[in-house]
């Protein structure tokens, strides 16, 4: 189905005009020129004639629908051919996309070009999963615990994205070595960055946090006495945003839950990554602190 049929059926009005089908095309042209298409260039993108030419099928037929991790990894030959011609058919785009005249763009141009750019993505989506199973392998070295093997596994499967825009095949190394060392580099800083993060926890009295424990984030949790929790929770209400305020408030187990919920849950709740949540979770800790110091209470971190 094409994008103007997609279109027509979105609109869901009468017949698609000519006029209709002039105003999809001015969209698209302007999309595409709007849009910032990487590539790694190459003096023997010059001789197109060393390319197939599109529309040839150049990815091995393989479903890559499934998101699993038995897909066989490439040969040094295959790597070099597909990110060769993945960066070839981008390059071709881009060259095209200068000749687009947004107001008045060439039909069969358009299309062109969006063949191109679907073709490429094709061959990365066969790399990427050609790759997943080094992922995998890394990811459970570094997860305590399966909820943060399926976080690892995300961050990872990210981490092999931007790897697959960045490499340069022509450099002669193997991208499954550089993707391993890419992803492996990304996991170290993340450790590193939770340990720090971890030494962050507020205290205004004694009794207001006790131990801390493990949850199921591999991160620690801040456990709240409930002789304390209402003073608390006053604050963090009049000085907090609503959303910030029930992210901190579900992090510090003082909902109605009366538990820590891990990172994930609370990312549920909202809809967002859990990183988001980490982020503002530390953004809220950070706000309260900053007005105990102003205040002259005694709010200081601890380790834990």
């Amino acid at each position: 189905m094409t994008v103007i049929n997609r279109e027509f059926e979105q609109t869901g009005g009468g017949p698609f005009t000519a006029v209709d089908r002039e105003m999809s095309y001015r969209r698209r042209a302007k999309e595409l020129k709007e849009s910032a298409i990487k590539f790694v260039g190459s003096v023997e993108f010059e001789f197109s004639e060393r390319f197939p030419p599109s529309g040839t099928a150049m990815v091995e037929e393989e479903d890559v629908s499934s998101g699993d991790y038995h897909h066989r990894l490439l040969t040094a030959a295959e790597e070099r051919e597909l990110f060769r011609l993945m960066n070839y058919r981008r390059s071709t785009a881009s060259e095209m996309i200068e000749e687009l005249d947004v107001d008045d763009p060439d039909h069969p141009l358009v299309d062109l070009i969006e063949q191109q750019l679907r073709e490429a993505d094709a061959i990365r989506d066969r790399i990427i999963h050609a790759n997943l199973r080094l992922v995998f392998s890394i990811a459970r070295k570094f997860a305590s615990s399966p909820v943060e093997m399926d976080d690892l596994i995300s961050d990872g499967n990210m981490i092999l994205l931007r790897a697959v825009q960045s490499f340069d095949y022509s450099r002669g190394f193997r991208f499954s070595t550089y993707a391993t060392h890419a992803v492996r580099r990304e996991y170290y800083r993340s450790y590193r960055q939770r340990k720090r993060r971890g030494s962050l926890e507020l205290l205004t009295e004694p009794e207001i946090l006790s131990n801390s424990i493990e949850d199921v984030d591999g991160e620690p949790e801040i456990v709240v006495c409930s002789n304390r929790a209402t003073n608390l929770q006053r604050l963090m209400k009049r000085h907090l945003s609503p959303r910030d305020y029930e992210i901190l408030t579900m992090r510090l187990g003082l909902d109605s839950q009366k538990r820590a919920c891990t990172l994930h849950e609370v990312g549920m709740r909202f809809g967002i990554s859990k990183e988001r949540v980490r982020q503002l979770q530390h953004r809220a800790i950070d706000r309260i602190r900053s007005l105990v110091r102003i205040s002259g209470d005694q709010m200081l971190p601890v380790s834990i």
